[in-house]
């Protein structure tokens, strides 16, 4: 195995227009960069240019968004007693905008710093058309999450992978599988990697109450679409119940995400109370249950 030179390991580390905020991206693609290998002998610098300020007005938008419509939906109301008050499905409704319009920082940091790699060439992806041949140029051969995916699929486990998905990738690879190939069970692995997850981001209280969550919704998630399709049911339902289902996916991963945010463990306490707890009973709820019927099953065949 070759190893990097010293200047090679020092260039990738402080690489500029990734090194703030990412996204992150292996080191061989780095290599190859660095010494013009591949697809990077060629990179058309006037389309890198167009791509990176598309993606500059992009995070301007998002920008205007969040400046605009952050004090006027600030996240801290939910943790408020007038909340409290107000009829549940308004706060369901309120939530899932304000975090909306909470996400989209990092959106505008995403688009910024995918601006940067694009504009620098180390975005550049052709794509060879299978059937005419022809190469196109693309530059998403570096990216930090599908916006589209994370906003709207039917799916949580869909949502919760498009976000800062080439960290997923790394989580994936160097920690869930390494732990799956010691024989471990499938649902351990998933919650060591969370558990890496929330100690690389620091040892506040509220990154563990996050992670823990996010790993019963996408274990159960994960067991509906394998066990029983669910999500491609959804996708072939009517346009009203389609998006009902979507709004239910958004407000139950907004109720999860504001955990992140909150500033202490007292106001997670005081949002979970405000919706009654009544999110966290049914993750609870549908994680234990999922199990504990997948271990009656996988009993019931073995018996057969």
């Amino acid at each position: 195995m070759e190893v990097p030179t010293l200047l090679e390991t020092l260039s990738y580390v402080f690489y500029f227009p990734s090194s703030i905020y990412g996204p992150s991206f292996e080191f061989v693609d780095f290599k190859k960069f660095i010494y013009l290998q591949g697809p990077y002998n060629n990179i058309p610098i006037i389309l890198a240019i167009k791509a990176a300020l598309v993606e500059l007005f992009k995070g301007a938008i998002f920008m205007i968004v969040f400046f605009f419509f952050l004090e006027k939906y600030p996240i801290s109301y939910i943790a408020t007693e007038e909340f409290s008050l107000i009829f549940y499905p308004l706060k369901c409704i309120y939530l899932v905008f304000a975090m909306t319009i909470h996400k989209s920082k990092y959106f505008i940091l995403w688009k910024f710093s995918k601006a940067g790699v694009i504009l620098c060439g180390l975005g550049f992806q052709p794509e060879k058309n299978e059937q005419s041949g022809e190469i196109t140029p693309n530059f998403n051969r570096i990216d930090t999450g599908d916006l589209m995916v994370i906003e709207f699929s039917n799916n949580p486990k869909l949502r919760t992978k498009n976000w800062n998905f080439r960290v997923h990738l790394w989580l994936k690879y160097f920690i869930f599988m390494r732990v799956l190939q010691n024989k471990k069970s499938k649902t351990l692995a998933s919650l060591v990697t969370f558990l890496v997850s929330a100690v690389w981001h620091g040892f506040y209280p509220k990154y563990y109450n996050f992670f823990f969550f996010i790993f019963l919704l996408e274990n159960a998630s994960d067991i509906l679409e394998q066990r029983y399709n669910l999500y491609v049911w959804m996708d072939n339902q009517n346009f009203l119940l389609k998006n009902l289902f979507r709004f239910l996916t958004s407000f139950i991963l907004s109720y999860v995400c504001i955990m992140f945010e909150t500033e202490d463990l007292y106001s997670a306490y005081r949002i979970k109370k405000n919706f009654y707890y009544i999110p966290s009973i049914i993750l609870l709820a549908t994680f234990l249950f999922l199990n504990l019927l997948g271990k009656k099953d996988s009993k019931e065949k073995k018996e057969n």
